[in-house]
């Protein structure tokens, strides 16, 4: 139908019949005083021209209702402003709407429902879409995420997601406000952190989130969480690998969770234990040997280790005069990565005194032999 100015008030009814109905384009300045049925056959198109035949702009008002359904690859190609009491445009393969046109519901309630199947195309800015009742609303269904082309029409609202218009139509759409409702389901990725850290120390994992659609957050997409939580968080927390457990729930939005645990690997304290440093005077007996311990965590002492320490030397009591190494070992720790240092044992010189004897002799005789004393000689030496 293409004219100027058309105005129909008596029954309109386009494309039912059957398999053989076919397309209908639509142009003029139209005034629609009764509620028009164009119910198409299966893969036929619905056009609203944007000229009429004479160039003039084409336009559609109507104080009723608006309805147009397609089948199969049937489309709604919406070229002309539309405002009527109540619009629904339903196709399950595409609903365009082109530049200057626009959709504009004046009733109340879910005054203008577009379930565009596949591909919803706009080319007329964020407002195309408009509801001006008090309370009333708009809802725009797509099939998939790659099905909006053009200007996302501006809701104020999140998006809704894993609602098809044939399983969830409007009334059961519980959410308020205008909506884009979509088809296809969004996975929110929540993965724990994956860290190390040293035994006797307390850390706090995190998480981090992908997949949030834009306008999204984490409040409109969980009912509960996120939170991260893991065994090998707290200071006293034996040395191993844990998991950083991630627990959240959907809210009703439609996100799908995927929850990916992290590890905590609790790595051990370094312990060092240094044997002392010793000295003595050759001959004598080694001295106690000792060693001192650094690293100890959470109050900890030798008590807490496995094993027994083992000091040793190769220093004997008949041993030269010089140092020798004191060396630790023995003892062992499940959460201690234990280091040896060594220590040294210095033997020092032993004093000797060699003194000379005195010695007297007669005028005119021989020198009597010369000899000498000594004090300090240990085991058992001599001259």
């Amino acid at each position: 139908m293409r004219a100027e100015t058309q105005i129909w008030d008596g029954p309109v009814r386009a494309g039912t019949g059957g398999d053989n109905g076919g397309n209908v384009a639509l142009s003029g300045a139209i005034t629609a005083l009764v509620e028009p049925l164009f119910g198409l056959a299966a893969n036929r198109t619905f056009v609203l021209e944007p000229t009429t035949p004479g160039g003039a702009p084409s336009s559609y008002g109507s104080s009723v209702r608006l309805g147009v359904s397609t089948s199969g690859t049937g489309s709604i190609e919406i070229g002309a402003p539309v405002e009527a009491a109540q619009i629904a445009l339903i196709s399950q393969e595409r609903v365009g709407i082109g530049a200057g046109a626009g959709l504009r519901a004046t009733g109340a309630g879910d005054s203008l429902v577009v379930a565009a199947g596949r591909r919803f195309r706009n080319d007329a800015g964020t407002d195309a879409l408009e509801t001006t009742a008090g309370g009333a609303r708009w809802l725009l269904y797509i099939d998939g995420f790659d099905g909006l082309v053009g200007a996302e029409p501006a809701s104020g609202n999140f998006d809704l997601y894993g609602r098809l218009f044939a399983d969830t139509p409007p009334s059961l759409v519980t959410y308020g406000g205008n909506r884009i409702i979509y088809g296809e389901r969004p996975v929110l990725t929540i993965t724990g952190e994956t860290l190390d850290k040293t035994y006797g120390t307390a850390v706090t994992p995190g998480l981090t989130v992908a997949g949030l659609r834009p306008g999204d957050s984490l409040g409109t997409a969980l009912a509960t969480g996120p939170d991260v939580a893991s065994d090998g968080a707290a200071a006293t927390a034996a040395v191993g690998s844990y998991a950083t457990d991630v627990t959240a729930t959907p809210s009703d939005q439609g996100y799908r969770l995927d929850l990916v645990d992290g590890v905590l690997t609790v790595d051990p304290a370094l312990l060092t234990i240094t044997a002392d440093d010793k000295s003595r005077i050759y001959g004598s007996a080694n001295p106690p040997l000792t060693a001192s311990y650094s690293g100890f965590v959470l109050g900890q002492g030798i008590a807490d280790l496995d094993g027994t320490l083992t000091l040793s030397t190769a220093a004997s009591q008949a041993s030269d005069a010089g140092n020798y190494a004191i060396t630790a070992s023995g003892q062992t720790s499940d959460n201690y990565a234990i280091s040896y240092v060594d220590g040294t044992m210095t033997v020092g010189k032993a004093a000797l005194s060699v003194v000379v004897d005195d010695k007297s002799k007669t005028y005119g005789a021989a020198n009597p032999p010369l000899t000498a004393t000594y004090s300090g000689f240990v085991l058992g030496q001599d001259a």
